[in-house]
């Protein structure tokens, strides 16, 4: 079998890049059934921006170490095996399990590939979880994004993004957006250029530092002292909004008395941060409105007190009015879709939330997870049940998830390991089972852009060749549902079909975004919220 098969021949396909989180618009030039250049798309809201990574695309898609087939460990070594084989063996192994009468025995571990990857494949994957019924889905979500999703939740009732095109101020907390989030560096920079004060907290001296107005270096891990100090500052100057805290808030008074107890002077000794170039950064802050603070997706999160420095970078916003409004943290119009993983869910709770039961939701809005670090020592005891098998997709925890050598010790308790990956990682050379999954350029998705940058854009990838034996995430799901008898909840039969059904309730479909808007499309316009724009 030859290894690259394409599906287009002769075109330019529009697509999204799939290797970050900020999914650029890509034109993928097909001449003569092979793949010839790639570039960024201009008619994307990123104005054609695609990064090196981006434009060295064929590299990572025709690596030779790529895995191409099914293989099944054998002894210390692995055999190659059809793809009907290796489905007939997670079937029988599956349906052990059901018939054990303990099917909570059977976990996933969802990495950041799926996670980005459109809302489909990860609510097929849960939803496939629970008809079977067990509740433990994992990610590394434990130690990264959801301790921000929590705190402004918690704070602000809502979720919010940063605005940083229309802001007045910026500061950028924990976070080197011209090298992880390009295109926001680029909004940054001209937000600069037009006049905006900028602010970068890093112990690093990043290309933005060089370029801010100030440049504060705290201790890694003494974030949250550096907001006190900075809410000690806007409290007792009076440079809050007032009028916004006496409407739209409440206990700005416990606040007031809380923060009295953490001076500037305070917060030096703690991060090495002179006192006063705290109190300017506070003020500046404070009176340079509109504002709104860009933070790291990991900087402020992975630290004992990540879930408290979210909630205090949301209470910065809310103490100075930046809620709302342009510049400020906003709300992004989402698009109406059917959740895919909605079906009556196992009524357990996934492993690790009896201890940390904020983790898997807050107001009524649930992520569906267990706690990744309490999952670990399930698998290493046995308590308070045992895990007999696991299916990591598109994920590395051995390498990507804290103690690495106590990730490996508990992965070989298992009595059946799969991997689904596109390389041989160090997890996958643990697996019983190691399945060869499609890059993006392999298969059909969805790109919502409100869930992987804050705004209403929306677009499809498409599949532009096969390669090797490889599958594309959602295909192996929807058949493996249907070889477990699931066709009930699993109604579709290709990926096609799952994408039209969550597009459902938006009058959007795959045929009519790939064909009549490749490029994407906005489906809504932002708006400020009345209550709020009443109140600054």
């Amino acid at each position: 079998m030859e290894l690259f098969r394409p599906v287009v021949t002769d075109a330019t396909v529009k697509t999204a890049c799939g290797l970050c989180h900020m999914a650029c618009g890509m034109e993928v030039m097909m001449e003569n059934g092979r793949l010839a250049k790639v570039r960024g798309m201009r008619e994307h809201p990123y104005k054609g921006f695609l990064c090196p990574k981006g434009r060295a695309v064929a590299e990572y898609v025709f690596s030779p170490k790529r895995l191409t087939t099914p293989l099944l460990r054998q002894g210390s070594g692995w055999k190659e095996i059809s793809w009907q084989e290796a489905m007939q063996l997670v079937v029988d192994r599956l349906e052990s399990i059901r018939e054990s009468g303990d099917a909570r025995s059977l976990a996933f571990a969802i990495g950041m590939p799926v996670l980005l990857s459109g809302t489909s494949t990860v609510g097929l994957i849960r939803r496939f979880a629970h008809v079977f019924g067990t509740p433990n889905c994992f990610s590394v979500e434990s130690i990264c994004y959801r301790c921000r999703m929590l705190g402004y939740i918690t704070t602000l009732g809502q979720f919010f993004v940063a605005d940083p095109e229309n802001a007045a101020c910026i500061i950028v907390w924990g976070s080197n957006p011209d090298n992880s989030s390009p295109p926001l560096g680029v909004k940054i920079r001209e937000s600069k250029r037009k006049g905006a004060k900028l602010v970068v907290i890093d112990p690093r001296r990043t290309p933005l530092a060089a370029l801010a107005d100030e440049h504060l270096q705290p201790l890694p891990g003494t974030d949250g002292a550096l907001i006190l100090a900075m809410l000690n500052t806007i409290i007792t100057e009076n440079l809050y909004s007032r009028d916004f805290v006496e409407k739209y808030t409440c206990g700005f008074s416990e606040l007031t008395e809380h923060v009295k107890k953490y001076p500037p002077e305070y917060a030096q000794q703690i991060t090495t941060v002179p006192a006063e170039k705290i109190r300017g950064v506070a003020r500046m802050f404070a009176l340079n409105r509109p504002a709104c603070i860009i933070q790291g997706t990991n900087a402020l999160d992975q630290t004992t007190s990540g879930f408290q420095n979210s909630r205090g970078v949301a209470i910065l916003q809310a103490v100075t009015g930046n809620i709302d409004i342009p510049g400020g943290f906003i709300q992004v119009p989402r698009l109406r879709v059917n959740i895919v993983e909605e079906v009556e869910k196992v009524a357990e709770k996934p492993l690790g939330i009896d201890s940390y039961p904020l983790f898997y939701g807050v107001y009524g809005r649930e992520f569906g997870e267990g706690q990744t670090m309490i999952f670990l020592d399930a698998l290493l005891t046995g308590q308070p049940y045992p895990i007999r098998a696991m299916f990591v997709c598109g994920s590395n925890p051995v390498i990507t998830w804290p103690n690495s050598q106590k990730v490996e010790k508990a992965f070989q308790n298992l009595e059946f390991l799969v991997v689904l990956d596109q390389f041989m990682t160090k997890t996958a050379r643990l697996a019983h089972l190691v399945l060869p999954t499609g890059t993006f350029l392999e298969r059909p998705e969805l790109c919502d852009y409100y869930n992987l940058w804050g705004f209403p854009y929306v677009m499809v990838r498409k599949k532009i060749f096969e390669y090797g034996q490889c599958r594309p995430d959602l295909e192996f799901w929807l058949e493996l549902a249907h070889r477990m008898g699931f066709q009930e909840y699993f109604p579709w039969r290709t990926i096609e079909e799952v994408i039209d059904y969550t597009l459902a309730p938006s009058g959007l479909s795959y045929r009519y975004l790939s064909e009549e808007h490749p490029e994407g499309l906005y489906y809504g316009q932002q708006k400020y919220q009345k209550v709020y724009a009443a109140g600054v």
